[in-house]
């Protein structure tokens, strides 16, 4: 009973410990930095290029995050204790994760060994599974893992004991936390037979290394180090595994903030954004027909093009209503932070964490593409924060939102070209949507133009009035796809140029759609010009 109660003081303890976003991302990333540290002095510090290191990294961070998440989310679920209680409970027991190479070193001294995933048929993956990781604990699930398993184990079950006092949810805690544990050793063999579900029974050793071992080659995009071939594929699963988890444990803290949140992603601006990455992966395939394939991995780097493109545009979502705050009283007074669902800190916290997602899915794919990524991010904050804010001056800001999202046109162009060069781009398309981009985005202005007003931001709205806005961009865009059919050397485009340019014309010179409504028309008919033009030219 004493021991009992110093454990149950030690757990409160633990889980009443003070700890924001930002603290418990600083003591996670030191946690998984010490690991990578104890692994290359134990391996006599191997020598690796940028690619190899970002690999490992993103890789090792990846992997740890998404086993705090799930163990986190499982806990849940058994306990229904508060998240925040077993966030710190996992956070301090995460300490564990430094001890296998230590075990390893100490057990294996100068023998040959090697901490790795499990590769092996389904058959070999069933006797593993009862035999506690099976044979050959120098090559795979080493000691060290296995030892380390042990003692997390031991302590999760102990914590669920402690908050259910239920032998079910007991035995549910060893067996469900072992089998957790066995899922990610053998991740690779998983994803495998689910590729190879209609010849399940062949896969082997060979078939999982086959997949993940073999050169990093998707579309253009080619690696180059052998050693980051594994931890790279890898890493572009667990990645959006990260993000499907944390959007559920996000929904489990607040179920109503996530909802206002996603209500105000702002989703004809997302989707035109995704438009132009499509519109680049298009050209890409245009002009590069010799990369094109389909695979596993070529359709999970799109899934991961997809999650950037998202998590980059929420992330200057959340940036412009921190300082858009002032205006939005006024003119935006549904969005979350106005109604106060949301406080600032929790809307910096989650611009945080999509401003991670956008980063380190940038990195993984190309270095090339994580310092575009960190252009669009610069770029945003030029555009919404203080000092320069300069969405505050008209053209301006149209020019530096034209900017940002033709960024993905760039990415989606470098995923098949060779070596992500601009050989081949087509300028003359880039600057085509640039201008058309240009000369819309004064639409997204018009439901602002009070707040705007009040707040000395001058837009086109502000200073020649909602209406005369209206006209001005119904002729220019009008006179814009008009002059698209010679821009493009393209007569097959003038009957769609015209039909879609008098629609236009008569939505945004007319009193029929609303200010608010008005830029998803727009868009709208940008994407229809778009196809026309696709199939005309290509």
């Amino acid at each position: 009973m004493f021991l009992k109660e110093r454990i149950k003081k030690s757990i409160n303890f633990l889980e009443e410990i003070k700890c924001s976003f930002k603290s418990w991302s600083v003591a996670f990333l030191a946690l998984v930095s010490i690991r990578l540290l104890l692994e290359a002095i134990v391996l006599g510090f191997p020598e690796r290029n940028l690619e190899s290191f970002l690999a490992l990294l993103i890789h090792t961070f990846s992997f740890f995050l998404l086993t705090y998440l799930v163990f986190l989310i499982f806990l849940f679920y058994l306990t229904k204790e508060k998240i925040t209680k077993i966030a710190n409970f996992l956070l301090w027991g995460f300490w564990i994760i430094i001890l296998p190479p230590i075990f390893d070193k100490l057990i294996f001294k100068e023998m040959l060994y090697k901490s790795f995933y499990i590769f092996d048929s389904p058959q070999g993956l069933m006797l593993r599974f009862f035999t506690f990781f099976g044979e050959n604990p120098n090559w795979g699930i080493t000691w060290g893992t296995r030892i380390n398993i042990l003692i997390a184990l031991f302590f999760v079950t102990i914590y669920v004991y402690l908050k259910t006092k239920s032998i079910k949810k007991v035995f549910w805690a060893f067996f469900g936390g072992y089998g957790l544990f066995f899922i990610l050793s053998c991740f690779p063999s998983i994803v495998v037979y689910f590729l190879e579900i209609n010849n399940i029974q062949a896969v082997s050793y060979s078939t999982v290394a086959g997949y993940f071992m073999s050169p990093f080659s998707v579309f253009g995009l080619n690696g180059v180090v052998m050693e980051s071939f594994l931890g790279r594929k890898l890493a572009l699963v667990y990645i959006p595994l990260n993000f499907l988890f944390f959007f559920w444990l996000t929904f489990i803290l607040d179920f109503k903030k996530m909802v206002c949140l996603i209500k105000n992603i702002r989703f004809p601006q997302m989707f035109f954004n995704l438009g132009i990455l499509f519109i680049g992966l298009g050209l890409g395939w245009f002009y590069y027909p010799e990369n094109f394939s389909l695979n596993f991995f070529n359709l999970i780097v799109v899934f991961n093009l997809i999650l950037m493109v998202f998590a980059s545009w929420f992330f200057s979502v959340l940036v412009n209503d921190i300082e858009d705050i002032e205006i939005d009283k006024i003119s935006n007074q549904k969005r979350p932070l106005v109604q106060k669902i949301i406080s600032p800190k929790e809307i910096l916290n989650l611009s945080l964490v999509f401003l991670f997602f956008s980063l380190i899915t940038a990195a993984i794919i190309s270095p090339i593409f994580f310092l575009i990524i960190i252009t669009y991010h610069l770029l945003t904050i030029v555009y919404s924060c203080y000092p320069f804010r300069l969405r505050r001056f008209v053209g301006v800001s149209n020019l530096l939102i034209a900017l940002t999202s033709l960024n993905f046109l760039i990415i989606g162009f470098m995923v098949f070209s060779e070596k992500q060069t601009l050989n081949r781009f087509p300028w003359l398309i880039y600057w085509f949507l640039f201008l058309g981009y240009f000369l819309i985005t004064p639409i997204k202005d018009l439901k602002d133009t009070i707040g705007d007003r009040k707040n000395k931001v001058i837009t086109l709205p502000v200073l020649i009035g909602n209406k005369n806005t209206r006209t001005l961009i119904a002729i220019l865009l009008f006179s814009f796809y008009l002059s698209s059919v010679y821009i493009l050397k393209q007569p097959n485009l003038f009957l769609p140029a015209l039909l879609i340019g008098s629609i236009n014309f008569f939505i945004v010179s007319g009193n029929k759609v609303s200010d608010r409504k008005i830029n998803f028309w727009i868009l709208g008919l940008v994407f229809v010009y778009g196809f026309f033009i696709v199939k005309i030219i290509f």
